[in-house]
């Protein structure tokens, strides 16, 4: 029995051996190469979550302010020209940012996204779609 498991201790190791020195420096490079392509775009992903979630944030205070009676008293433009920040009576001030311009696609449908009173007088997202021209 113990012979047994010495022989099998022996055959994996000689597997191993072998196994690891297959691996050729290309293909630790290569490896290592798609390693950092995909962390550049989880980087890339993750201020892009960032920035959509700071925009959600700010439609929100948006429709808190229109549920509140509160009004715009001014709008100013970011130092750096990628957004405004939008400043109300009573709730304070909020950021917009632009959006990147993405490529032309194909005429189709549109969404209209806008804010609409429902019945039990609080505010929600209302979509409609147009045609594009």
């Amino acid at each position: 029995m113990k012979r047994t498991r010495k022989i099998a201790a022996a055959l994996l190791l000689v597997g191993l051996s072998f196994g690891m020195g297959s691996c050729a420096k290309e293909d630790i490079d290569d490896i290592r190469k798609e390693l950092q392509e995909h962390d550049d775009r989880l980087t890339s992903l993750e201020e892009w979550q960032k920035s959509v979630n700071t925009n959600i944030s700010s439609l929100q205070g948006l429709i808190e302010a229109l549920e509140n009676e509160d009004y715009v008293t001014g709008v100013t433009p970011l130092a750096d020209g990628s957004g405004y920040e939008i400043s109300f009576l009573k709730s304070g001030k909020i950021t917009i940012k632009h959006g990147e311009q993405g490529e032309k696609g194909e005429a189709g449908t549109t969404p209209v996204i806008s804010v609409k009173q429902d019945a039990d007088g609080k505010y929600y997202l209302d979509g409609k779609r147009r045609m594009a021209a």
